[in-house]
């Protein structure tokens, strides 16, 4: 059976399928005259031709789809932990952005947020008074690329550190998450 094939808008052949591969690639429009395929279609759609690509190494198959973890598909992690310190120290703290509450964490329990934005994020606690005068400490900046997992302790009422990632991990899991 031979096939035609299109070429820089012309149509060629017929070829057989043997002489076929060796003209053509997997994207090549092709059709017979049999009647079996009735319009054009890409070589790679054509059982018969697809596997002689393949012999011919003309051929590569894509790649299999890859299950995507959530760290992949456009966050990146923060995994945030506050040890128990003192009595009168288990009230709840408020983290925030720049541009908004990113959560509330209590004494001796962790939390793990997705952020859905890269680069660089500055994160303070802010911690409430009786009166309406919040105290606020120094910012901790993180430089969140996706798929990324980041730790952050939150130490005291005021103080947030970045941990490296063995040790953060290590901390993080040893609390009950929120």
């Amino acid at each position: 059976m031979g096939y035609y094939y299109a070429l820089n808008g012309e149509t060629l052949g017929p070829l057989p399928v043997e002489d076929l591969v060796k003209v053509i690639d997997a994207n090549t429009f092709v059709w017979n005259e049999n009647g079996s395929i009735k319009d054009w279609i890409s070589a790679r759609d054509v059982q018969e031709i697809a596997s002689k690509l393949i012999d011919s190494k003309k051929f590569t198959p894509p790649p299999p789809p890859q299950q995507r973890s959530s760290l992949s598909t456009g966050q990146a992690t923060l995994c945030i932990y506050r040890p128990f310190k003192f009595i009168g120290g288990g009230g709840e703290l408020r983290l925030y952005t720049e541009d908004y509450e990113l959560c509330r964490i209590g004494s001796n329990k962790a939390k793990t947020i997705h952020i859905d934005k890269e680069g660089p994020i500055r994160i303070t606690i802010v911690t409430p008074q009786f009166g309406g005068s919040d105290i606020k400490s120094n910012p901790q900046l993180i430089n969140f690329k996706f798929g990324e997992t980041y730790y952050l302790k939150v130490d005291g009422m005021t103080s947030l550190y970045l941990m490296e990632p063995t040790i953060g991990k290590a901390e993080f899991n040893k609390y009950k998450l929120q």
